[in-house]
């Protein structure tokens, strides 16, 4: 996938998204030649609008992406993991500083609750762990979605009826709404609605 995004002086920040390595991967661009040929076969609208493409490839690092999935966010009540230290998503959704914000506000609430900070923390655990995996499951979906459907005419016409359903009737709302537009509906609730 191939994303870009505006910059305020009007150009562009492209973002590559591949698999570290297997076919379609960074380790197969290695020379301007495999750069080119991708882009030309994957991307040749984007190609076209890029004259130095090859050159800034090669000057601009590769990052990676990934979900944690951490078991025990806490010990003996002395330490607490909480935001991406405890679950990092992908950001195909848009939700990593959220879901940690809520985190916080979480944890907040439950300091009024608990007396002891072994029962604040495994309470927190408990009940912060399936909203922190429902939105890294769905955030590795919508990445499937950005990546493989958004073109697709059967795609478009079901996003475009959950749409109008979603004007027509006030009890409707489609997942990505939920997640995105509705904070007082939660990333498990979102995703066991959805």
């Amino acid at each position: 996938m191939l994303i870009a995004l505006p910059n305020p002086d009007a150009t562009f920040t492209a973002t590559l998204f591949l698999a570290r390595s297997g076919g379609n991967s960074f380790d197969e661009l290695r020379t301007t030649d495999a750069v080119d040929a991708l882009f030309a076969r994957e991307f040749p609208s984007a190609r076209a609008l890029m004259p130095d493409l090859t050159r800034e490839f090669f000057e601009h690092p590769q990052g990676s992406l990934g979900t944690v999935y951490t078991r025990g966010w806490h010990e003996d009540g002395n330490v607490l993991l909480l935001g991406d230290a405890a679950h990092a998503i992908v950001p195909f959704h848009g939700q990593g500083m959220n879901c940690a914000f809520e985190d916080c506000a979480e944890l907040d609430r439950l300091m009024d609750i608990h007396q002891s900070w072994t029962g604040l923390f495994e309470a927190f655990e408990r009940e912060r762990r399936p909203n922190t995996d429902a939105i890294a499951q769905m955030a590795l979906e919508n990445y499937v979605e950005m990546r493989a459907t958004v073109l697709d005419p059967e795609y478009q016409r079901r996003k475009a009826e959950a749409e109008q359903r979603e004007k027509d009737d006030p009890n409707f709302i489609p997942r990505y709404s939920m997640v995105m537009f509705h904070p007082e509906i939660s990333y498990a609730e979102a995703q066991r609605r959805g």
